[in-house]
């Protein structure tokens, strides 16, 4: 299309994809031991975080910018009780760059960095109502994250 004079793009010239970037805790010391000179010399003295892309959908996507709690896919877990992640945004950002793929001429990826805890969900409760209770008496229940004040007091980190 450039080539052909057209240097105006347009949405439609776009794949749109969405992501969040979630803290997934600090960097083992090999891992610090491995990494390049140059980056430990220009972060002496930083915590060495591991961070980790997660797709999202469109609709998940707005609702972390409307400032929504967000479930993600449920974990593996012990029992009938099952452990989730919440997550709501702090920030987000975005960027192109030509689409590999060639269908469309560029790829614009939103991320958003998140704050995330953990909590039990029990699709069970009819059966087992007490199970997160009993298998897990650290995490919130699912069910019971409504607002971002319940979130903080679940222990969001």
């Amino acid at each position: 299309e450039i080539h052909a004079g057209n240097d105006v793009t347009t949405e439609d010239d776009e794949l749109d994809q969405y992501g969040i970037i979630h803290d997934v805790g600090p960097l083992a010391e090999a891992e610090i031991d491995a990494l390049h000179p140059e980056i430990k010399s220009r972060c002496v003295d930083s915590n060495y975080k591991k961070f980790r892309e997660i797709p999202v959908d469109e609709v998940q996507k707005e609702d972390l910018n409307e400032g929504e709690i967000v479930f993600l896919n449920v974990k593996a877990s012990r029992g009938a009780c099952k452990l989730q992640t919440a997550v709501t945004s702090q920030a987000s950002g975005c960027w192109r760059w030509p689409n590999p793929d060639g269908a469309t001429l560029w790829v614009h990826q939103i991320v958003h960095s998140v704050t995330s805890v953990t909590c039990c969900t029990n699709p069970l409760s009819a059966i087992l109502p007490n199970c997160c209770q009993n298998t897990y008496p650290q995490y919130c229940q699912c069910k019971d994250i409504v607002d971002t004040q319940v979130f903080k007091q679940c222990g969001a980190s």
